[in-house]
């Protein structure tokens, strides 16, 4: 049995769980996970909508404006796009069900009580980490850890690599949840507990978790309105101390060298995008091209020189937003984003890492995106309580 001190259950709201929460917070971990065929991700969502549609007393309902508009931008677009290619009618159906999802949960999270389960999760994917280190240290290969009954695809099982991921399929993976409770220790100043989570982040040699987490503790200095000179002080001390660790111990050495390697011509998802995007008409340009999936788009000859991965055409999400919704598609995209800074500010840290991530990795609108969609409204609506301002226009 886990025991923490009573100081550290405080100063993590550990105390402060919920059902709802927890399957929540639990739901970007067990995604890589399968059950009944289906992937776990899926079936987590379903039950999300079960949980509250169960509990009906309790359930609040809100509209959030920007969302609604981006949703029915995309209902009209890909009605007109089953006319016109080859639609992944399932992939259609899990779309719906995250769009649902998300009205259903972000005005029913209690927001102390996802910050405890966020934080429960996170310590349990770095006792994940850190048991994996175990096998590094002895010059061991490993894989990402399984769990009982859940099978997991042979892919990830049979890839042995000196990368940990903990329960996630891969490191990206990691670094994609440990982002949320990193910006909510960040927002809360809790900046020991930030820097065990940079820390671990630094240990999955991931690029991109480097990366993000240095954006995020500058993006920090700029969440409250007046930064004492004393916290800017800390966190660049806390920066320059990362910094120092990542060059001067092995254990993080090889994802600075990784990182090092990396430029545009290389970087598959950073290079290809923009050719693909240039051979557009530009009559397609408003509204996006007529394909389902950048694949369609590309093996229809439009786009030539293109590298393939199986059936797959890997686009960062800024470019495949223009390429499949158009402009008019990404503005009300980010769009969301931006009402949600101007109803709070708190969310900050995290956003600017969304913004940042939209030109390397391919979340779309996909489950990642919804997960951190409902976290940032969360988090937002709650700042507005706390300020007094219940009558926000953008929440009704």
């Amino acid at each position: 049995m886990m025991i923490i001190p009573k100081n550290i259950v405080n100063y993590l709201h550990l105390k402060e769980v919920g059902f709802l929460e927890m399957t929540f917070a639990l739901t970007p971990m067990l995604s890589g996970f399968g059950f009944m065929g289906q992937p776990l991700s899926f079936w987590m969502w379903a039950v999300l909508i079960a949980i509250i549609i169960l509990r009906r007393r309790h359930n609040r309902f809100k509209n959030f404006i920007p969302l609604t508009i981006f949703i029915i931008y995309w209902s009209f677009h890909e009605l007109y796009i089953m006319l016109v290619d080859d639609v992944n009618f399932a992939g259609v159906v899990e779309q719906i069900l995250l769009f649902t999802s998300a009205y259903f949960l972000f005005p029913n999270l209690d927001a102390k009580k996802l910050k405890g389960c966020m934080n429960w999760v996170a310590i349990l994917a770095m006792g994940g980490l850190l048991y994996q280190w175990t096998f590094i240290l002895r010059g061991q290969g490993i894989h990402p850890l399984e769990l009982p009954g859940l099978p997991r695809s042979e892919f990830f099982l049979e890839k042995i690599s000196l990368r940990p991921s903990s329960f996630f399929n891969e490191p990206a993976a990691y670094v994609a949840f440990m982002i949320c409770p990193l910006a909510l220790s960040l927002i809360e100043k809790k900046y020991h507990w930030a820097v065990a989570i940079i820390l671990s982040i630094f240990l999955t040699t991931s690029t991109t978790g480097l990366v993000l987490s240095f954006i995020l503790l500058g993006a920090s200095l700029f969440v409250q309105k007046k930064v004492k000179m004393k916290t800017s002080l800390g966190i660049l001390l806390i920066g320059g101390g990362l910094f120092f660790a990542l060059t001067h111990f092995s254990a993080f050495r090889l994802g600075v060298a990784k990182a090092a390697s990396i430029d545009a011509s290389t970087n598959v998802r950073i290079s290809q995008a923009p050719y693909i995007v240039s051979t557009m008409y530009f009559s397609e340009y408003l509204f996006g091209a007529p394909y389902s999936t950048p694949y369609n788009y590309c093996i229809s000859g439009r786009a030539p020189d293109v590298i393939y991965y199986g059936n797959t055409v890997y686009m960062s999400t800024f470019w495949s937003m223009i390429l499949l919704y158009g402009v008019i598609g990404l503005i009300l995209y980010l769009n969301i984003y931006y009402r949600i800074f101007r109803m709070s500010k708190v969310i900050w840290p995290l956003l600017a890492c969304l913004l940042a991530t939209m030109f390397s990795d391919p979340d779309n609108i996909q489950g990642g995106y919804i997960y951190k969609l409902i976290f940032m409204l969360v988090l937002a609506i709650d700042d507005v309580k706390e300020r007094f301002r219940p009558n926000n226009s953008l929440v009704k």
